[in-house]
């Protein structure tokens, strides 16, 4: 499912469960859509570790520690997100 930014600055808050695209959103509040929000569940820099959390390995993040030479865990939770998420193929 995807999530999207919308700037409600100014705007009665309404609950709308029928948005269900981009287009609804729009059409149903009339507001621009800003952007999507791809959580860390659903992104291509996330890796599933052997105990079902996840790792980021996005662009800002430092994978390797160079002292120990071993790889470094990041762990991030499921519903996270950043600027940086990029949805995976599916």
């Amino acid at each position: 499912m995807a999530e999207y930014v919308i700037d409600l600055t100014g705007v009665e808050v309404k609950t709308i469960k029928e948005a269900h695209s981009i287009e609804a959103i729009e059409a149903l509040w009339g507001l621009p859509v800003r952007e999507e929000v791809v959580r860390c569940r659903d992104c291509d820099n996330a890796t599933e570790c052997e105990d079902g959390t996840l790792d980021c390995h996005g662009p800002l993040v430092q994978t390797w520690d160079y002292w120990n030479d071993e790889p470094l865990r990041n762990p991030v939770p499921p519903d996270g997100f950043c600027a940086w998420g990029k949805r995976r193929a599916e």
